[in-house]
């Protein structure tokens, strides 16, 4: 007889749906380029999979389809902060290696078992990840008023948290996961990682100079970037030349990298 399920099987879940930036140009690639992309996605995918196993074995969902990523969690407030904290670590080792994530977390209900998905969660984060247009998981407003109330902290390793501390605000008022605050985590070098991240996103911002419609999406990035710069490159714990050395190192200059105005010569 088939299983038959209760409303504690289609129950009030969170549910993050996100997908790779430029999918469709990275499978367009020769064989030798692709097999890169596909060796990178793969081992920081399995290095993710293996830690949330390990940490949240009974408490995560992670399924792939395709070039998206669907994770789910009961809803609590901790499951909250873990949720936006592996998304955050997600964005950030994926884009350190020049593969870009979009998408959005939301809550609501959510069923799944190994032959389908069947979410209201689901749906709602789909149709929210549509507006990120950036390389940025947005946040669902329910949730961020949620996050707002939370005053606890967490100990994902070993600096305490609050889950607002991986939430940042975009000028066009979405919040969105602040995955470059991984980089307080001990053990991780922030110069290292924000020259990694440069140059990731100058890579990526070079060879699609010539569609505006990526390029925006970079210089958004770009943006970004530049603002995690400031927050940690504090110009009163380094001295010059080396200050300007780091700034060199890890700021991306943006009129130099992306399109601008010019006067005909």
């Amino acid at each position: 007889m088939p299983e038959k399920y209760t409303e504690m099987d289609y129950s009030d879940r969170l549910v993050a749906f996100v997908d790779i930036l430029g999918f469709q140009q990275l499978i367009s690639q020769g064989n030798a380029e692709a097999l890169a992309s596909i060796n990178i996605i793969d081992g920081n995918l399995q290095h993710v999979i293996d830690i949330v196993q390990r940490e949240h074995n009974e408490v995560f969902s992670i399924r792939l389809f395709s070039d998206c990523i669907c994770i789910s969690s009961d809803y609590t407030t901790e499951n909250l902060f873990y949720m936006v904290f592996e998304l955050a670590f997600i964005q950030f080792i994926m884009s350190c290696d020049g593969i870009f994530l979009r998408g959005a977390l939301s809550r609501g209900n959510h069923f799944e078992n190994d032959r389908m998905i069947f979410s209201k969660g689901l749906v709602t984060a789909y149709h929210l990840e549509n507006k990120a247009i950036y390389p940025r998981i947005v946040i669902d407003s329910p949730l961020i008023d949620s996050i707002m109330n939370d005053n606890n902290f967490y100990a994902p390793y070993y600096i305490q948290e609050r889950t607002r501390n991986f939430v940042i605000q975009s000028p066009d008022r979405y919040y969105s996961v602040d995955y470059l605050n991984c980089l307080y985590q001990e053990g991780i070098d922030e110069i290292e990682a924000l020259e990694r991240h440069k140059n990731s996103i100058e890579t990526a911002a070079k060879h699609n100079l010539l569609d505006s419609r990526i390029t925006d999406k970079y210089r958004w990035l770009a943006e970004y970037h530049n603002c995690k710069v400031t927050e940690f490159v504090c110009p009163d714990d380094y001295e010059e030349p080396y200050l300007s050395e780091i700034l060199q190192s890890t700021t991306i200059n943006i009129t130099e990298i992306f399109p601008n105005f010019k006067k005909m010569e």
